[in-house]
């Protein structure tokens, strides 16, 4: 088991959701293996999410759609610098179907977890409420992680484009972080 698969199983747990049922979902995303969009950018995320969700003293309702939504958010991700609608798309269609699970194992409202990975589509819209800031951010902060030189060049491979620290850092700086705890990680990581 990986760092962060124990890292998401601990926050699974901690959030009483069915671990085994999520991560066996999770399991059979068909993008695992893409250079960068794969599980550990979403186990990344999710853990990302929900610990600033905790640290903003959300309730429990919400951390655990936070959670959920960060594993499932880029699921099916094409791995192509193509339209990010064609990725949520792709994630949406995957808690429809199911949404059985997602309510009645999880005790999850599919409409909420919807509505956070929507927050995720790059290009953003102008204003989000404050549980869909937090999905924002916990998507960039995956660049706080130890091992950025192999993020750079997934995403690399996937753009089909150089991605270089300078060019991270530049694009990190020019976007909008919206939570405290995103920002003091990314400067202390050095982004900001």
């Amino acid at each position: 088991m990986s760092r962060l698969e124990a890292a998401v199983r601990s926050r699974l747990q901690e959030a009483e959701l069915p671990v085994t049922g999520i991560l066996k979902l999770a399991s059979r995303n068909p993008a695992a293996s893409k250079p960068y969009h794969n599980n550990e950018h979403n186990y990344v995320f999710a853990v990302n999410a929900y610990d600033i969700g905790v640290q903003l003293g959300y309730n429990s309702y919400d951390l655990r759609h936070l959670l959920v939504a960060g594993i499932f958010h880029d699921y099916d991700h094409t791995g192509t610098a193509g339209p990010d609608s064609d990725n949520i798309r792709k994630a949406l269609k995957f808690i429809d179907f199911y949404e059985v699970f997602f309510s009645v194992e999880c005790k999850l409202t599919p409409a909420y977890l919807k509505q956070l990975i929507q927050a995720t589509e790059n290009p953003g819209r102008q204003m989000y409420r404050p549980v869909e800031q937090i999905m924002r951010d916990a998507d960039m902060m995956g660049w706080c992680e130890p091992d950025t030189s192999s993020m750079m060049s997934g995403l690399s491979k996937e753009l089909g484009i150089p991605v270089t620290a300078h060019s991270t850092k530049q694009f990190l700086s020019n976007l909008r972080i919206y939570t405290t705890p995103a920002k003091k990680k990314l400067i202390v990581a050095g982004w900001l």
